[in-house]
Order: C-alpha cells, then structure tokens, then sequence
C-alpha cells in the first residue's frame, strides 16, 4: 500500500500520484477519506490516546482530558482498563457527556409534520414539544430522535446558511450527546466514575498548557468566567475529536486540490463543496465529470453523512451513477 498524494482531473480521467512517486490511472476517482482529527493541541504537550507517546501512567496521577465526546470516552476506557485510579477532569465547552443508548423502537413522523424550512428556534420547540409528548404517552426521547433520522439531511438543507451557522454554534454540542450515544453498561460506568468524583466535568475553554518538571501545568477559563485556572496533572489527552475546518486538513490530496482550485470548501468550511450526486465542485463552480466525495467531507451539503447506514445509500447512489454512466457533465453549479 501506498499514501496517494495528489488527485489530477485529465481529459479521460484522473491520476493519483502516490508518496513513491508513482502513479495510477482511471478513469474516475472517488474521495472517501472519512473522518479527519484535529491537530493535538497545546505545542506538542497534550498526546492522543493509544498513540506511541501514550505511556504507562502512575496510576494514582491526576490526568486532565481535553473533549468530551466519544474520543474522551475512548481515552477513559484505556484509563478504565489500566485499573487508573487517580482523579481524571475532563474539560469541554459546554461539559457535556453522551447519552446512553437505549433499545426502543423509533416513532413515525410523517414528513408532512416535520417544519422544513422553519427558523431553528421554531424546529427546537416542535422537537421538544414531540419530545414531552411521547414520553407523556410512555415513550422515549431516543425513539424521536431516530424517528427523525429519515428527514436530518432534508431538514439541514432546508435551512438558509445562517440557520445552518446557529446550529453548528449552539446546537450541535447537544444534538450530538444525544444522536451519538453511548452502550448502556459503558455510560453506567462512566457516569458511575463521575458520581464517584474520579471523573470531575468541567465546562471551560482550554486556554494553554506548559510542562512543570516531570508533569503538566494547563491553563482553563471557565464557562461564563474571565478566571484562569491553573491545573497540574501529570498527563493531557486531546481528544478533540474530529476537524471542522477542511481548510486545516493535513491530508495533502485536499489540500492540493483546494490549493489548485479543483476543489473548493463547502460555505461553511466544515467540507468540500458538491452537488446534488456528490460530485467535485471546483473553485470556480465547474461540476467535475470524474471526481466523486462521499463520507464525512460532504458533511456542508448532508451534515448527517457519518454513519454508515447514511454513507451506504450515498454509495450506492453514486455506483448506480457510474455504471450506469450517467455521470454529470462539466458545468456551472448554481
């Protein structure tokens, strides 16, 4: 196996060039790249979980984790399995923690009754008053939340970008905690850490971190606060989870097809621009006939396209497409 490099649109179809300097031909390319993490944070101090820098602890060592999404719950069952005993704060804007999953049937909305194209606050009252409702009728609020699964990506491109831009900045952290959730047994024992105060969450903004001899030295301002707070750990993990910004991508076939202008970012930066088939936009608005994205980097035009039932039906989609040749032709995108 080889780290392809770059990806170059030809007149019959696209070249990849490969890190040993060679190349391969064909006649179309599909970016399928998934998940890209942020870089780890605080000048080269804070580690990844299960990377080689990730030592045996102390296992009475105080241990900060910075995140708290299902990378921090992650780098807790490493901790968890290595019997860690000692205190574990867990800092992240908001403080959340995911819910736990929960076996319950999903309810059927019918799309008639899902507000498309109403403002975000007017979608959250409905949502929340189908929540109130179900459970008032004996239900779960797990059961509305998947039952609105079939209609995330209709109600995210029903919105105009500046509703689009408010989710993403108040929503999405608590959308999240409960669309991804945790298996029952793992949240038991994670919330059972925090109840214990092994595990302290704390909502505040990381703000720098230096070593102090053998340890950390890590600076927080808390939420809603223009304190600094000092906290000395012998160990930072950053599990920032994944990067938002396709701008800061270090994969280097999408910066060079940015850089180049075959490729540009979606309005929001949160992934490349395509169409309504997943095909390449280029910077100056050219439909590619060759280039295809699926996963995660077409999150701007889907937002829910990282689990897998979601990616399966953009796959097939974009297979019936090229076997059947109807792929798009080199045109303006609106």
């Amino acid at each position: 196996s080889e780290e392809a490099e770059s990806l170059r649109q030809t007149t019959t179809g696209i070249e990849v060039g490969l890190a040993n300097g060679t190349s391969l031909i064909g006649h179309y390319g599909v970016l399928a790249v998934g998940h890209e993490t942020q870089p780890a944070r605080g000048k080269g101090i804070a580690i990844r979980a299960g990377s080689p820098r990730d030592l045996p602890l102390d296992p009475d060592a105080a241990v900060m984790i910075l995140g708290s999404g299902l990378s921090m719950v992650d780098a807790w069952v490493s901790l968890s399995e290595a019997r860690h005993r000692g205190p574990i704060t867990v800092v992240s804007r908001n403080g959340l923690l995911p819910k736990a999953h929960k076996d319950v049937p999903p309810i059927n909305i019918d799309a008639a009754d899902v507000p498309f194209g109403t403002s975000l606050n007017y979608l959250a009252q409905w949502f929340r008053d189908l929540v109130a409702e179900t459970t008032a009728n004996g239900g779960d609020w797990r059961s509305v939340v998947d039952g609105l699964r079939p209609y995330n990506q209709r109600l995210w491109q029903s919105w105009p970008e500046r509703e689009k831009r408010q989710f993403l900045r108040h929503v999405r952290p608590w959308w999240n905690i409960h669309r991804h959730r945790l298996p029952p047994d793992l949240y038991a024992g994670l919330a059972g850490a925090v109840a214990s105060g092994q595990v302290e969450l704390l909502a505040a903004e990381f703000v720098g971190i230096e070593r102090a001899g053998t340890g950390v030295r890590a600076t927080i301002r808390p939420r809603g606060s223009d304190r600094r707070d000092i906290i000395e750990v012998a160990c930072v993990y950053d599990c920032g989870g994944v990067s938002v910004d396709v701008r800061a991508s270090a994969n280097p076939v999408i910066r060079r097809l940015i850089a180049s202008g075959a490729a540009r970012p979606d309005a929001l930066h949160i992934g490349i621009d395509v169409d309504a088939t997943s095909a390449l936009i280029a910077a100056d608005g050219t439909v590619s006939p060759r280039v295809r994205v699926v996963g995660p980097l077409t999150r701007g035009r889907y937002f829910e396209i990282e689990a897998i039932p979601d990616i399966r039906l953009q796959c097939a989609a974009l297979a019936t497409d090229l076997l059947t040749g109807s792929s798009p032709p080199a045109a303006k995108s609106g």
